[in-house]
């Protein structure tokens, strides 16, 4: 029996398997609720963030596959703004990623940290530039945070969008253009952070995630009983 974390991975990697299911990653809600702004502000201060622009949030290692220094370049060509970006994770990109920001006091970089969460209750908007994913836990843990997601065109990404349209926006892998069009219009009220989070508690629970493993388990060890007529 084979169990991929999304549709993608399932066609893409078992082809062919006697026995495959999906199971989407999930992930712990409690504790990681959205803030208002008074909060939010406050959280910031204590992060060493703006307390007044809008706070974009990446998190993720610092590598090829996940494109970070597309986000950096598409955000130091808009100059024009306020926006702040904050890149959470470390890896063999962090330090071109810190020569290219340069001295910019927009951007932040403060490599691995042990409190993401912390970080996402202080941002605005998510963001991810990734080329490739499974099921990708940090846009989970974002949208569980109350955080909307702007992401890149990928089939992982498709997939979650699709089943939560109203918590996220795709662009065009690659296009900064299509990024920075989109981030000039994007928005983060109250009722986009509920649905952002609602579709977190409807979808991408570790509860419903445990459920779904323990279900497989049951109907799996119930099929070897009955194929080996087991007695007890």
């Amino acid at each position: 029996t084979v169990v991929a974390c999304s549709k993608s991975i399932r066609n893409k990697k078992v082809v062919g398997a006697a026995q495959s299911f999906i199971i989407r990653n999930g992930v712990e809600l409690n504790g990681i609720e959205g803030l208002d702004s008074n909060n939010k502000a406050k959280a910031r201060i204590a992060l060493n963030l703006p307390e007044n622009s809008r706070l974009f949030v990446y998190a993720g290692p610092l590598i090829a596959r996940k494109n970070p220094e597309f986000l950096i370049r598409t955000f130091l060509s808009r100059s024009s703004t306020s926006d702040t970006l904050c890149l959470l994770g470390g890896g063999p990109l962090l330090s071109a990623c810190r020569q290219l920001v340069g001295n910019n006091r927009n951007i932040f970089l403060p490599g691995e940290v042990s409190n993401v969460i912390s970080y996402f209750r202080a941002a605005d908007l998510f963001v991810s530039a990734s080329c490739a994913e499974g099921m990708p836990n940090a846009v989970l843990e974002a949208l569980a945070t109350s955080l909307p997601v702007i992401l890149s065109d990928i089939p992982a990404h498709r997939e979650i969008l699709q089943v939560c349209p109203d918590a996220g926006w795709l662009y065009t892998l690659g296009d900064q253009t299509a990024l920075c069009k989109l981030l000039d219009h994007v928005t983060n009220t109250a009722e986009i952070g509920r649905i952002a989070r609602g579709s977190a508690e409807d979808h991408f629970s570790a509860r419903s995630m445990s459920e779904a493993y323990q279900q497989l388990y049951q109907n799996s060890f119930q099929r070897y009983c009955i194929e080996h007529k087991c007695e007890n």
